[in-house]
């Protein structure tokens, strides 16, 4: 039987593994909602990881999830540069997400990286 991590057990969020998910964000990108850029988190102090990590994990322990953090943006970018930009078919949707939900995927990703390869 596979152990399971103490992480796993507890529900809790370190401020380590807060701080290596905002790092791993690509600078200058925001969320559609808020308008919160990574630039924000990424330049933040280190007092940030701690109250982010203590907010995830709040949310893991009790969950629950902020409705701001469910919500997201869906915006249409085009296919291609040199397309008819008259045309729906030339334009894709992407939805763009709070940068909270990205650090807390990163962090979860991180946690099941040996399963997902």
């Amino acid at each position: 039987m596979k152990k399971v991590p103490l992480y796993h057990q507890t529900c809790s969020i370190t401020v380590s593994q807060v701080f290596d998910a905002v790092c791993r964000l690509k600078p200058n990108k925001s969320d559609g909602n808020i308008v919160l850029s990574s630039l924000y988190l990424l330049h933040a102090c280190s007092d940030l990881s701690e109250h982010v990590a203590l907010l995830f994990s709040g949310l893991l322990i009790h969950g629950y999830v902020p409705k701001m953090m469910l919500c997201s943006t869906v915006i249409a970018i085009s296919k291609h540069k040199q397309c008819n930009i008259t045309n729906s078919d030339n334009y894709r949707g992407i939805a763009l997400s709070s940068i909270f939900v990205k650090v807390l995927d990163l962090i979860r990703l991180n946690w099941y990286s040996d399963d997902l390869s």
